[in-house]
């Protein structure tokens, strides 16, 4: 033996069981942390997908800020930005309703809101509404319904599509209609200036919490007129929310 490295045929052929077992034992411990891994990897995604379809696929939201604001921080590293306007109530044949507004890719990209049947509303006089709703009122898509809207007046609306049930709604025992941007802006009332955000997604890689800092100060926006999606940016790990 010219070297210490001669040793190991040697060791090999004297302890070849035990290396055996142990070669086993190190493939079963791999097996397994890469079992575990993938169960919490499926497990962070299946929580991703919940809160995105209970809250929407948005980051942060604005509140009480203008069309100018809203413009100059979409222009910074954001991928998808809109206005989702909520808040009015009105009345279709004595059912409680809720209005929603916005953007057909705003809905469909950043709301909780889904469209599972028929197409999105376009002209002011259109609607979406929940299935639910279609049902015990017997409608069907292209039928006219005619609802009180906020300020005490009437109007008929075309339903358009059909409006997935939400499990806030169905608590409630409301309707959900969504209408176009132009429709709400048509029927909102002091009500919708609470409900209404500027929703927005940033790009992948973003360091979002340094961009929300950014925005406050250049933009002079308080605490109040900014707000994250607190479940989803933890779940991606960028909140700083004690909550999460």
């Amino acid at each position: 033996m010219k070297s210490y490295l001669g040793l190991i045929p040697q060791y090999e052929r004297i302890h070849r069981r035990n290396n055996r077992i142990s070669v086993l034992c190190i493939t079963l411990s791999v097996c397994l942390v890469m079992a575990i891994f993938s169960m919490a990897d499926m497990a962070m995604r299946s929580q991703k997908n919940y809160f995105i379809k209970t809250n929407g696929e948005y980051h942060v939201a604005l509140r009480d800020v203008g069309q100018e604001t809203a413009e100059a921080v979409s222009a910074r590293d954001v991928a998808l930005s809109g206005w989702v306007y909520q808040g009015s109530a009105g009345m279709p044949n004595d059912m409680p309703v809720s209005f929603a507004g916005a953007s057909e890719g705003t809905m469909e990209a950043l709301t909780e809101m889904d469209m599972t049947e028929g197409t999105y509303p376009m002209l002011p006089d259109e609607a979406l509404l929940n299935e639910s709703a279609m049902a015990r009122l017997g409608l069907a898509i292209g039928d006219d319904v005619t609802v009180t809207v906020p300020g005490g007046g009437q109007k008929r609306y075309r339903i358009t599509g059909v409006l997935g049930d939400m499990g806030s709604m169905l608590k409630a025992d409301i309707c959900g209609m969504a209408l176009s941007e132009e429709g709400f802006l048509a029927i909102g009332d002091e009500d919708a200036a609470e409900g209404t955000t500027y929703r927005i997604r940033f790009r992948d890689g973003a360091r979002i919490q340094r961009a929300i800092e950014e925005i406050k100060e250049q933009y002079g926006l308080s605490d109040s007129q900014i707000s994250e999606n607190t479940a989803l940016l933890g779940l991606m790990g960028q909140s700083e929310s004690n909550i999460m």
